[in-house]
């Protein structure tokens, strides 16, 4: 009498012989990351909204946790298909560094400007003076 269980491990075997089913399990794994990321945004949402009046700051907050949870899933994506973690951890440091050294003045003005969006110094009507230009606004 043959077992559920051994049904399933042919039926598993068959399907890791075919030729492109490593390319299957890694769409399936990308693909249930994406909609498991739009769930994780759905539910995390409206606490992250309440937290950060902005929207700008909810929606940079939010696609951050899409982005972590899409890395993830590529990594676990890209295992699949024989990468060693070993191999892209190198690649990526090299990367990381060049890309650092080139945009790192770019970088520092988006940090600031996250800080002044986060600590939120001035409001719609302040005076604003700029020394360097001699001009006065609103």
């Amino acid at each position: 009498m043959v077992g559920v269980a051994d049904v399933l491990d042919g039926a598993i075997e068959t399907f890791w012989s075919l030729p492109g089913a490593r390319y299957v399990v890694v769409t399936l794994i990308l693909v249930v990351a994406w909609y498991g990321s739009r769930f994780l945004i759905r539910f995390l949402g409206r606490p992250v909204a309440r937290r950060f009046q902005r929207p700008s700051l909810t929606k940079t907050v939010l696609g951050g946790i899409r982005a972590i949870v899409m890395v993830f899933a590529a990594s676990v994506a890209a295992s699949q298909l024989g990468f060693k973690p070993g191999d892209i951890l190198l690649s990526v440091t090299v990367f990381s560094a060049v890309l650092g050294l080139v945009l790192a003045p770019i970088i520092g003005s988006v940090i600031n400007g996250l800080f002044l969006l986060a600590d939120q110094p001035y409001e719609i009507g302040d005076m604003i003076e700029l020394v360097d230009r001699d001009t006065r606004g609103t």
